[in-house]
């Protein structure tokens, strides 16, 4: 085995080691928000049998970003402008990695509708980000104050390289069971990967 095959196959194990802490970390804050407050925030996908129904209502989305707050290790908010506040390196929206991944043609516009809030000026210029005392970054879907919590990004070793989606970074959902009663978190469809990146179930595997 050649030295850098090695340091590549020790580079995954590091980061699957990474993405599972990361996705635990949001569970058990999930979990604790619930426990704080006796109630789930009308905030989040229900599983369902071939597609995904959402359950939004803005005043409890943002009651929900709120929680979240008081129970992650929260270092650093950006409430907008992430990237030249400090809060997120200069990362590729889907739109750039698609282009990327398709000798530059550029993301339709129906496309770019469906996850308009993971495009590279929304990223980085107006949806919110956090910085968690690790280093771990979350960034949001769309700008406050109309942010959904229930879709998110993870740069599970924060501004540490690749900053690459399928590596580093990974979209989620916040998700409920069809009783309400238990949410969790999933990869989001809207989950593009740069070349040679993996999956969200590919991570845990």
């Amino acid at each position: 085995m050649t030295i850098p095959t090695l340091m590549s196959q020790i580079r995954w194990i590091v980061l699957k080691q990474q993405y599972k802490e990361a996705v635990s970390t949001m569970n058990q804050a999930l979990k604790l928000v619930y426990e704080k407050n006796d109630t789930i925030y009308d905030c989040y996908y229900i599983e369902s049998t071939g597609y995904n129904q959402g359950l939004a209502d803005p005043a409890q989305c943002t009651a929900l970003y709120e929680e979240l707050k008081t129970v992650l290790k929260v270092s650093h908010i950006c409430e907008n402008q992430a990237y030249k506040n400090g809060c997120i390196p200069n990362y590729k929206g889907l739109d750039k990695v698609y282009e990327d991944n398709n000798d530059g043609n550029e993301l339709s516009d129906e496309m770019k509708g469906g996850c308009a809030g993971f495009l590279t000026n929304n990223i980085l210029n107006s949806n919110p980000a956090w910085v968690l005392a690790d280093g771990t970054i979350i960034g949001f879907y769309n700008p406050l104050p109309t942010t959904y919590p229930k879709i998110f990004f993870i740069d599970i070793n924060g501004n540490k390289k690749p900053n690459k989606w399928g590596y580093d970074i990974f979209a989620f959902m916040i998700m409920s069971d069809k009783s309400g009663s238990k949410l969790y978190i999933k990869q989001s469809g809207c989950s593009y990967r740069e070349k040679g990146g993996k999956t969200g179930l590919q991570m845990l595997q």
